[in-house]
């Protein structure tokens, strides 16, 4: 129970009262330098951090993100998949962008 209460107080200092400013998926090559065949959905917090999904606590490679709002009964749950970082056509679309083309 002490282990679960830890890493609890630790999540709440690190993301509680955060605001998301930026989401978008890893860029290829910041997912080669971590050694990973995939690319998470990443969001950047009150402009200054990032949290991302792993697959497993050793970091192995990217992780899918699941979102729900049990709240809104109309609202399905979505997924946010990880994408291939070998994927030539992303990466033409993440170059694009960042040279602020659509």
């Amino acid at each position: 129970m002490k282990l679960k209460f830890d890493w609890t107080k630790l999540a709440e200092t690190k993301l509680l009262g955060k605001q998301i400013t930026r989401v978008e998926y890893m860029s290829g090559k910041e997912a080669e330098r971590l050694g990973w065949s995939n690319r998470p959905l990443c969001l950047q917090l009150d402009k200054d951090s990032w949290v991302w999904s792993m697959m497993d606590d050793e970091g192995n490679d990217a992780g899918a993100m699941f979102h729900i709002n049990p709240d809104d009964k109309e609202e399905e749950s979505t997924i946010f998949p990880t994408i291939s970082s070998t994927d030539k056509l992303i990466e033409e679309q993440d170059r694009n962008k960042s040279n602020g083309k659509k």
